[in-house]
């Protein structure tokens, strides 16, 4: 058996030259050429997101997949890719998110009532406000995953109906990616 001698561009692993492509000096595994496949067939190209992924993110990425299809037998379906790329995609968004930090201007008791100790509240910033007297900002990180997942999966549903739209003269796919069955109406009887 020959040495692994070629390292696959998206997911890092090393794998003999049969066991995947080689284009000028880049190598591609099997796993990762189906995966790249089904995302461009499915969603017309590789989301933008993904290209911008770093190169830890996106080798995360492709071993997940190439793990999953360790796992099971067969074809990775698109279905998987996608749930994998929806996972990456939010996880990605709520780390960017957590950079930020909000926070509202509230008097010392709503803080106070809220759970937070008297040092906290006044160590955080102030300001004088002539309706409450002195409010405080209290800086609090907040992540919504579900919301980020549902954008997500928003975005990828929408590049999937724009190459459904584009597939459709050729054949007739539903979202699921069956394809669909044109029954034949049934006649009416005029005889009730």
């Amino acid at each position: 058996m020959a040495e692994p001698c070629c390292k696959c561009r998206y997911c890092a692993e090393f794998f003999e030259e049969v066991q995947g492509r080689k284009h000028g000096h880049h190598f591609t595994c099997k796993v990762c050429e189906a995966a790249n496949r089904a995302l461009r067939r499915n969603l017309g190209e590789l989301p933008e997101e993904l290209k911008t992924f770093g190169s830890q993110e996106r080798e995360d990425f492709y071993k997940e997949l190439a793990e999953k299809k360790r796992k099971q037998k067969g074809n990775l379906a698109f279905q998987s890719v996608k749930a994998n790329l929806c996972t990456a995609l939010t996880q990605r968004r709520i780390q960017e998110n957590s950079k930020t930090v909000k926070g509202r201007f509230l008097p010392k008791s709503v803080w106070e009532k809220k759970g937070w100790t008297t040092e906290q509240i006044e160590a955080s910033p102030k300001e004088w406000d002539e309706n409450y007297g002195w409010v405080y900002r209290v800086d609090v990180k907040e992540l919504t995953w579900t919301d980020t997942f549902q954008k997500v999966q928003e975005t990828l549903l929408a590049l999937e109906e724009k190459v459904l739209a584009k597939k459709k003269g050729k054949k007739s796919v539903d979202l699921f990616g069956l394809p669909s069955l044109a029954v034949d109406p049934e006649p009416e009887n005029s005889e009730d």
